[in-house]
């Protein structure tokens, strides 16, 4: 691996290889959790090494990449630089979230979210209806990582 060039290279997996891969790595967690709680940390969990490392790859290979320091500056990074070059696309948008009632007003931090319309990991899977599994705990786990990764 360190003998690969780390300027950009067209490789591409086709979306079906994609979700039938990740369709069998999400029964393999299902069969081994004990509820849909486990199932969802565990692809969380699945997903923030590939965000650190992502994270690494996309600052060098970007020629005037600087280290950003406010959330949605990152956020922005993450969801067009590293969304495209993991899934070939940037995603929908990124919104800052509503207040929620009741919330304390003393917390100063803010939500947002990172919208993708259609997910590639929930383009061909199915999972059980009784389950109610999020297979895009995998994408926040990325970005879990992602901005673990730059100290956020």
């Amino acid at each position: 691996i360190l003998d690969q060039n780390l300027i950009r290279q067209k490789k591409e997996v086709s979306e079906p290889a994609f979700s039938f891969l990740f369709a069998e790595v999400v029964q393999y967690c299902q069969s081994r959790v004990n509820d849909v709680n486990e199932l969802h940390e565990k692809l969380l969990q699945l997903g923030m090494p590939i965000g650190q490392r992502l994270l690494e790859l996309c600052v060098l290979r970007d020629k005037n990449s600087k280290r950003e320091i406010k959330v949605p500056n990152m956020l922005g990074f993450i969801g067009n630089t590293m969304w495209k070059c993991l899934f070939g696309r940037i995603v929908t948008t990124i919104e800052k979230a509503a207040a929620i009632p009741g919330e304390n007003k003393i917390i100063t931090r803010c939500r947002y979210m990172i919208y993708e319309k259609e997910p590639l990991e929930t383009k061909f899977i199915s999972p059980p209806r009784d389950m109610n599994v999020q297979c895009a705990y995998f994408s926040a786990g990325i970005i879990k990582g992602a901005l673990n990764a730059a100290d956020f």
